[in-house]
């Protein structure tokens, strides 16, 4: 399977195809401009300075992962909450850097101490304008899903489950084990393959589904 096909089941998640217009907040434009003090074209011109950054993703917690799988059959909550903390912490990395080239000359500019001053300034005011901005909030998160996170999640989880079940005594082939003989039957599954390529569906769909909730915030 090519990184650009989908596995039997994985939907293709919703979006919002342009700032302005979101299922979590379809409040007027002016309602929000209150609280964040951007305009309309403000929050256009950010989304697309962060949506055309190419920003690298930091690896998944393959022990924190592992962990969360270990429970999924009583507790599916707990590989949600690491899926979300780990999206988050990218969207906020993605702001950040934007904020950091916007004062690139001022920093270039600067002596060494007024620079950092500078660095700080910019990313704590970028940062606090979206966290009071729920339409850029709403609008980023399902940008940043489809367009980066949605093919790397899944390759990712998929990486981490086949280099895990190379490990004698890893804690995810028991879990694996007791799903596959407990679902084989109802699923038709052929091999723990299958079960993974299920679990890993389901895992994705179900993380997509709560990030498009309204549930959940860059910051929140």
């Amino acid at each position: 399977m090519s990184e650009t096909e989908k596995p039997e089941g994985m939907q293709e998640p919703p979006l919002a195809d342009e700032p302005g217009k979101t299922a979590r907040d379809s409040a007027p434009v002016e309602a929000a401009i209150n609280e964040s003090g951007m305009t309309d074209e403000q929050r256009k011109t950010l989304i697309r300075e962060i949506m055309a950054k190419e920003t690298f993703i930091d690896p998944l917690d393959p022990e924190a992962i592992v962990k969360a799988y270990s429970v999924y059959d009583t507790d599916p909550s707990r590989i949600m909450k690491a899926l979300v903390q780990s999206f988050q912490s990218y969207c906020r990395k993605c702001i950040r850097e934007v904020a950091l080239l916007r004062v690139k000359n001022d920093v270039a500019k600067a002596v060494s101490g007024e620079a950092e001053k500078i660095r700080n300034a910019a990313m704590e005011a970028l940062t606090e304008q979206v966290r009071k901005d729920q339409q850029v909030d709403a609008i980023l998160i399902r940008l940043i899903f489809k367009t980066v996170y949605w093919n790397w999640l899944l390759y990712g989880l998929k990486d981490i489950f086949n280099e895990q079940r190379r490990q004698p005594g890893n804690m995810i082939n028991n879990q694996l084990n007791k799903r596959f003989h407990r679902l084989k039957e109802e699923n038709n599954f052929q091999t723990v393959a299958d079960l993974v390529l299920h679990d890993l569906t389901e895992i994705v769909n179900a993380f997509k589904s709560e990030l498009t909730s309204g549930r959940v915030g860059i910051f929140t």
